[in-house]
């Protein structure tokens, strides 16, 4: 009320869980924020990240494709933009973690991929922005992108959607938790396995879905096919090239422009 009160432009932010996804999802609860004078809101999966995760909170595959939807179409039902940030991947062109459009800085410095990735091997307080952005690990990241073999970006995460990506960074660069418990995502065996299940689950559940979508001619994304394609064209055309930084010197920093990375 004070924010709408003084004119402050603001929003939600909403983590919707399997026990509270109907309620928040509601038509009744986004109208409740509308009329409180909110103009975004952003849904969050609840994750099975940090220490003991609670992998009975995590939205089950249905679930989560029943919030996409209904987020869809709320949005275009009330004044309000909302946006859930897994299920649309396909508007954001994928995943932005790893310095692709997005990354992570600590207040300690240390720089992870992703706000839900909590895997650091720099720290900026030591190294320019392009360096750690060009970092070995990072390039790794973004060198997977889109992660699977369809290019399905209605499963964009390599947290748990993919999480082969995120396994195999970081054992193949050693790379430290950013988090006491963090690395349960990657080594603990019970974490894995759920980790595993889930994302073959969501895979059976989306990858129709997604085929339908691209090959439809009533569709955007086939209408739209040389747009699609263009969102994996700056990798590929630069994956073997490199580019000199402003650095003196000039350190080899090649598959990421600084127009190109974004925190």
């Amino acid at each position: 009320d004070n924010l709408k009160r003084e004119g402050v432009l603001f929003g939600i932010s909403v983590t919707y869980t399997r026990d509270n996804i109907d309620t928040v999802t509601d038509e009744k609860f986004i109208e409740y924020f509308v009329n409180k004078g909110a103009i975004f809101g952003w849904y969050f999966m609840f994750m099975p990240v940090g220490k003991d995760p609670i992998l009975d909170l995590v939205p089950t595959p249905e679930q989560r494709v029943y919030a996409g939807d209904k987020v869809a179409e709320l949005r275009e039902k009330y004044p309000i933009f909302l946006g859930d940030f897994w299920n649309d991947g396909p508007a954001a062109g994928g995943c932005l973690a790893g310095g692709r459009q997005y990354l992570h800085i600590l207040n300690s410095g240390n720089v992870e991929p992703c706000v839900f990735a909590h895997f650091s091997k720099d720290n900026i307080k030591g190294k320019t922005f392009l360096e750690v952005a060009n970092s070995p690990f990072f390039k790794a990241i973004r060198g997977k992108f889109p992660y699977n073999n369809n290019a399905n970006l209605r499963r964009p995460c390599m947290i748990i959607d993919n999480p082969e990506v995120l396994r195999d960074v970081v054992k193949e660069y050693d790379v430290d938790p950013g988090h006491t418990h963090s690395e349960s995502i990657v080594h603990d065996p019970e974490v894995v396995k759920w980790v595993n299940n889930y994302a073959e689950e969501f895979k059976n559940l989306v990858d129709p879905r997604w085929e339908r979508e691209i090959n439809d001619p009533n569709n955007r994304w086939y209408k739209e096919g040389a747009e699609y394609k263009r969102l994996f064209r700056f990798h590929e055309d630069n994956k073997d090239k490199t580019k000199t930084t402003v650095e003196a010197g000039g350190n080899d920093s090649s598959g990421i422009p600084e127009d190109k990375v974004m925190v």
